[in-house]
């Protein structure tokens, strides 16, 4: 039985692939973007966690070899545009969302920056009209 956590490894596997990361050396820095629409919390929320818990299976240590910039617009919608415009200015390799609203943010923001969606249920990444878009990962 493939769990949660299995999954979320196989995914960022995926997009680390689908970036580049395929035949480049553990030796690179990756740079993530995350960014939420609500405020981010700590401990983090179970998604975050599943994520965070899947890159140190995979060999990702934050300040090692990965660098994670957070960014959260505290509930107010029209803060993501330009959180989203600043993570795609910083040269993330993919950046992190939790779900449409900021995912939307991300596609008007960059259209060179793959997009991973987390903590989507079923179908929603179509419902909210994703399917004419590039590249975007959702993870359930």
């Amino acid at each position: 039985m493939t769990t949660r956590r299995d999954f979320f490894a196989f995914v960022i596997a995926a997009c680390l692939a689908a970036s580049g990361a395929a035949g480049q050396s553990r030796d690179r820095v990756w740079r993530l973007g995350y960014l939420v629409l609500n405020r981010l919390t700590d401990p983090p929320s179970p998604e975050r966690a599943a994520f965070l818990a899947a890159l140190r299976e995979l060999g990702y240590a934050i300040g090692t070899n990965l660098i994670i910039e957070y960014r959260s617009a505290n509930s107010d919608r029209e803060q993501l545009p330009f959180l989203a415009d600043e993570l795609s200015q910083e040269k993330v390799d993919a950046i992190v969302v939790g779900s449409s609203d900021p995912a939307r943010a991300v596609l008007n923001a960059t259209k060179n920056v793959p997009i991973i969606m987390l903590g989507v249920a079923g179908d929603q990444p179509c419902q909210a009209r994703f399917q004419h878009y590039r590249e975007l990962l959702a993870i359930g």
